[in-house]
């Protein structure tokens, strides 16, 4: 029982997807819209959803990918998982060597 409570206490780390992401990732739209009609648009996307997803996907994208897309794609209201975003690197930093 207390596995299942640390559990649900996660942070999944998301991130801005840029905007060549998302429209290579638009498939990945039909696939949330299944889980909710499946759950007739009642019941917010929790972090088992996006694991079926990924299932469904053969493991072809991360959680955090998964989530980051949701996370832009959806409402608010539409989700029951923990997130936060991750930090963007500075230009300093992406420039050092």
């Amino acid at each position: 029982m207390i596995a299942k409570i640390e559990r649900s206490m996660l942070m999944i780390k998301v991130r801005r997807l840029s905007l060549e992401e998302i429209i290579d990732l638009e498939w990945l739209a039909m696939l949330v819209d299944q889980v909710l009609e499946y759950n007739q648009y009642t019941v917010p996307l929790e972090e088992k959803h996006l694991k079926m997803i990924q299932i469904a996907i053969n493991g072809s994208l991360d959680i955090e990918t998964i989530a980051s897309y949701i996370v832009d794609y959806l409402s608010p209201e539409a989700i029951n998982f923990k997130y936060e975003y991750s930090l963007a690197v500075d230009d300093e930093e992406e420039w050092a060597i």
